[in-house]
């Protein structure tokens, strides 16, 4: 990785790499994201299947839009209860601000409120060169933040595979039933869509069943 890394160190905010095999240019994102990816999957037990997706520009905790969210396994998109930690991506030639760290707050916060049983929340703000970690716990209702680093790019992503191992900072555990497979952003479906069957002992009046399932979401 550190190889890899070296020869691809980002020129400017939306340093390029090439064109990807959608046929969309590849930005600096796009590569954090498959180092991420490839570094966290699996590095623990409660790490295995996670999923990196890049939301630049797509909003995903309550109208705002961090740039790399890491999210619990099973879903397509990332949704504000499924998402385990945050990494905010900055230019690297801008130097990490107290007004960044925060946002960075206000990311843990939205998260707070998306996941009222956790009690444990962390966010990453990285600019490449240097790389600073923000958490916050809730022990008995009060709220405990704390700030670590900087730290080079080849710690960040150690820190980060300890957070999800972390069992505080898990989100609430969900199952989909295999036969129905992923489920696209399952809390926020349309009309038409269908996030799971259940069996019915009896089918009430007027109603249809088109297809019955045994299991649990």
């Amino acid at each position: 990785m550190k190889e890899r890394a070296e020869r691809s160190q980002p020129s400017g905010w939306e340093s390029e790499r090439g064109m990807a095999k959608n046929g969309k240019k590849e930005t600096i994102y796009t590569f954090v994201c498959e180092i991420l990816q490839r570094e966290l999957c699996g590095s623990s037990i409660l790490a295995e299947g996670i999923r990196v997706f890049n939301r630049h520009g797509l909003e995903c905790l309550k109208k705002r839009a961090p740039f790399i969210t890491i999210c619990s396994p099973g879903i397509n998109s990332a949704h504000a209860t499924f998402v385990r930690t945050i990494v905010e991506m900055k230019s690297h030639s801008v130097r990490i601000t107290n007004d960044m760290q925060v946002q960075g707050v206000d990311y843990i916060e939205r998260m707070a409120q998306a996941q009222p049983e956790r009690r444990k929340f962390s966010v990453m703000i990285m600019n490449i060169t240097e790389n600073v970690l923000i958490t916050l716990e809730i022990i008995n209702g009060e709220r405990i933040g704390m700030h670590y680093g900087p730290m080079d790019f080849y710690k960040a992503p150690e820190v980060l595979k300890y957070i999800l191992a972390d069992e505080d900072q898990q989100t609430k555990a969900f199952k989909f039933l295999n036969s129905l497979g992923n489920v696209e952003r399952p809390l926020n479906t349309t009309k038409m869509s269908r996030a799971g069957a259940f069996k019915l002992k009896a089918v009430p009046k007027d109603l249809v069943c088109v297809s019955c399932h045994e299991g649990i979401i």
